[in-house]
């Protein structure tokens, strides 16, 4: 029979606090210091550029020539808005919006065009009556 051991018992080490050190920050408490209002930032006006970016897209898969048309004059008023403010921020949303309505009214044109051919040709092809 071995004699049972007893635990020993490990050292406990003590945290000590470690001072922080704040080298580059002010230490000031209870004054208020006030803001000064940011110099040289330039306020646009706003535009209705993501509307018109929404429109057109929209038009693409659902709207068709109703809602490229209005979203091609909303894009063109942004445009006119944009361009005499160089850097605005709306800019490329209302080229993009022009270019994306464009596209769907040629295309819905085209699809028209195509729609009334068929339709033609379908009615001048039946046997009459």
């Amino acid at each position: 029979m071995q004699p049972a051991q007893q635990p020993q018992a490990q050292p406990q080490i003590q945290p000590q606090a470690i001072p922080m050190q704040q080298a580059a920050q002010p230490q000031i408490q209870g004054q208020v210091i006030p803001m000064q209002p940011m110099q040289n930032m330039q306020s646009f006006p706003t535009t209705n550029a993501m509307l018109a970016l929404i429109l057109g897209c929209v038009s693409l898969v659902f709207g068709g020539v109703c809602l490229a048309i209005p979203a091609l004059i909303i894009a063109n008023g942004a445009l006119k808005i944009t361009s005499q403010y160089p850097g605005h921020p709306d800019q490329s949303n209302a080229n993009v919006a022009r270019i994306i309505s464009i596209i769907s009214i040629i295309l819905y044109s085209i699809f028209i065009v195509i729609y009334a051919i068929a339709m033609f040709a379908f009615f001048a092809s039946a046997p009459a009556y």
